[in-house]
């Protein structure tokens, strides 16, 4: 049988990992790893295309379909042992039936949060893609002293956690972004423009506060203005590229006075990126925000720095990333021409 005959018969597959696995979870779900020691479940399987895959988030060196969890499975290469594979897996899987394997679904089970603490994300640490990126832009020494500021985590090489961090330094929650590498563009979209990130939480808990991504260095820096951007990738960045004089915040998104009680008594900056400065709508929705701050107690003002850095960055950066540009874009193409004030 050939590769696609094999796929034809097992149902993309998936007959292959239900016989080598006995277990298949429910999409989004996760599973141990049996060919490692894997304490916490960190396998995913899933529908791609024609075929199920599958994807080990904490160690990515075991991904692939099912020919390479087989090959996994039976200690064989793929490039070398591509025809012993296939023989294998038509002898020793499926037998010698050219129908599919008939299989039942499981019994419904009650899904379990998953949740990884701190100190278990921490054996995940080493070289992240976001990280390396970071000291591309702005050097390995100015990068580490910004991550002493803003603690990161990671879930493999291209997963990084951006943890929520209250004001006695403990990690409240985390937001887990998924990037990739695209020549010397990071992003955070696959190639189906589809964006990747999940939220970590404590057992029990089933809503995460939103709070300000960098909200744990206002207390400690009381005569410093509050600049509040968008994505946390890119408080980090400008914090990195543009030095001290601000302390650098991100609302993940989404910006509520109610998110911004540690502000109470600052100035503080928002920066929007330039798809909300273009967008008469979304402008003015942001600027009752930035009046209800006001009303809190806030001295809050929108800042339009973004506008002149999107009209510096014209034939550095392609149209379509600028209609929707922030800092980091900016930094990217231009790391060091710029002196930032309030």
């Amino acid at each position: 049988m050939t590769a696609t005959e094999i796929l034809e018969n097992t149902q993309g597959g998936l007959s292959i990992y239900r016989k080598l696995l006995g277990e298949i979870p429910d999409r989004g779900k996760v599973i141990c790893n049996p060919f490692r020691e894997d304490k916490r479940p960190s396998l995913s399987i899933y529908r791609a295309g024609d075929r199920y895959r599958h994807k080990d988030f904490a160690s990515p060196e075991y991904s692939g379909d099912a020919f390479n969890l087989a090959a996994t499975y039976y200690k064989l290469d793929t490039r070398t042992n591509w025809g012993e594979l296939l023989e294998r897996i038509q002898t020793e899987i499926l037998g010698s039936y050219p129908t599919p394997i008939a299989w039942t679904k499981p019994e419904a089970t009650k899904a379990q949060q998953v949740f990884y603490s701190p100190e278990e994300v921490a054996q995940f640490s080493g070289s992240s893609i976001f990280t390396e990126h970071l000291a591309k832009h702005v050097g390995s020494d100015r990068a580490q002293e910004t991550l002493q500021a803003y603690p990161l985590g990671q879930m493999g090489y291209e997963k990084t956690v951006f943890w929520l961090t209250n004001s006695q330094g403990k990690h409240t929650a985390g937001k887990v972004t998924k990037y990739h590498q695209r020549g010397d563009i990071l992003t955070k979209k696959d190639r189906q423009g589809r964006s990747q990130t999940h939220s970590l939480k404590p057992e029990g808990v089933q809503s995460i506060s939103r709070e300000l991504y960098g909200a744990h260095l206002i207390p400690k820096n009381p005569g410093k203005p509050v600049v509040i951007v968008e994505a946390e990738d890119t408080a980090i960045m400008c914090a990195a590229a543009w030095g001290n004089e601000f302390i650098w915040t991100a609302s993940g998104g989404t910006l509520s006075a109610a998110h911004c009680a540690p502000c109470i008594g600052r100035n503080v900056l928002v920066m929007p990126d330039f798809d909300i400065l273009a967008d008469s709508a979304k402008l003015e929705g942001l600027n009752k925000t930035i009046q209800a701050m006001n009303a809190k107690g806030i001295s809050a003002k929108l800042w339009p720095l973004l506008e002149k850095l999107h009209a510096d960055s014209a034939g550095l950066i392609d149209d379509q990333r600028r209609a929707k540009m922030d800092a980091r874009d900016y930094i990217e193409a231009v790391p060091s021409s710029l002196q930032v004030t309030g």
